[in-house]
């Protein structure tokens, strides 16, 4: 999807749920306050767009990512406010190893992370602090971010166990 469709596509779904979209240079003004930075790790290019249009028309910033290389390169330059995980990724990482190896960075170890999946089952206690349904809509999603970023979240947070 080019980013020109990704706009005009985002503008219309933000007209019919009732949002008003402004201008780029009145949106640099009100950037007073930091948007919580989402991690997105998805790796269906059509999924990674929708969840992050939708959350940045719900005022998130979004870093999107077909796996964890992109996280890695991101995590020496910014840690995220939340991660959220898909469980079946295709590449050699699944999204459980990925948050194992978030656990394991002090930098990240306290970060939340939210996984979707259409197999709950598969994920154990040592999994996330939420789980989602794959079909869960970009305003969901961006509902239960808000929700997790203002929970006493670092007392939810499961650890890996230890080898």
């Amino acid at each position: 999807m080019s980013n020109f469709s990704a706009d005009v596509d985002g503008a219309m779904a933000a007209a019919r749920a009732g949002l008003r979209i402004q201008p780029e240079h009145q949106m640099a003004a009100q950037e007073d306050h930091r948007r919580p930075l989402v991690v997105l790790v998805e790796d269906d290019d059509e999924i990674r767009e929708m969840y992050s249009l939708g959350l940045e028309l719900a005022d998130f910033e979004v870093a999107g990512f077909a796996d964890y290389s992109g996280v890695a390169r991101l995590l020496d330059m910014r840690i995220p406010d939340v991660v959220v995980l898909d469980w079946q990724l295709s590449g050699f990482l699944t999204g459980a190893d990925i948050l194992i190896n978030l656990r394991r960075d002090s930098r990240t170890e306290d970060t939340p992370v939210v996984f979707l999946s259409n197999f709950p089952s598969q994920i154990g206690r040592d999994g996330p602090a939420w789980l989602l349904k794959s079909e869960t809509t970009p305003a969901d999603l961006a509902s239960r971010l808000r929700r997790v970023l203002r929970s006493p979240i670092s007392q939810e947070i499961a650890r890996p166990t230890q080898p």
